[in-house]
């Protein structure tokens, strides 16, 4: 009962949500219900250069 209470007051209780979150997505990744990279983006850019021959 004392781990409980040290986990759930104020300074800890910050860290203890975002391990669990972290867990929860480790444990859906396994799974394979979600990709690795699902929070990366890329971005695929078209530039068009003009080039002036002389």
């Amino acid at each position: 009962m004392e781990f409980l209470n040290a986990a759930l007051t104020f300074p800890t209780v910050v860290f203890s949500v975002l391990l669990i979150i972290v867990i929860l997505f480790w444990l859906v990744t396994i799974v394979g219900l979600s990709d690795i990279d699902m929070f990366e983006a890329d971005a695929e850019l078209e530039t068009e250069t003009n080039t002036v021959s002389t």
